[in-house]
């Protein structure tokens, strides 16, 4: 599949955790070849992009940890990337 984009970052928040979380994201996206939104969502058996959409761009969190650990996987990070996500 094709080279995603980054994630837009215009609506994160000036700091905190989810701010945290995000840029960890962000990290583990482009040092694992900037997946496509639709890649990630198949590699966590999402029906939509729209949801890592949403996650990504801070518009929502993941709803528990399993869904976490599952975007971060999708992204190509391991188990570190995981366990930092999940602090």
């Amino acid at each position: 599949m094709g080279r995603g984009e980054r994630i837009n970052q215009e609506a994160w928040p000036d700091s905190g955790p989810h701010l945290v979380l995000l840029k960890l994201l962000d990290r583990v996206h482009v040092d694992n070849g900037t997946k496509s939104r639709r890649e990630i969502a198949t590699a966590m058996n999402l029906g939509s992009a729209t949801r890592v959409n949403e996650m990504l761009t801070g518009a929502s969190l993941p709803v528990d940890d399993r869904q976490l650990d599952a975007l971060v996987a999708a992204l190509g990070g391991g188990e570190d990337d995981r366990r930092d996500a999940r602090r």
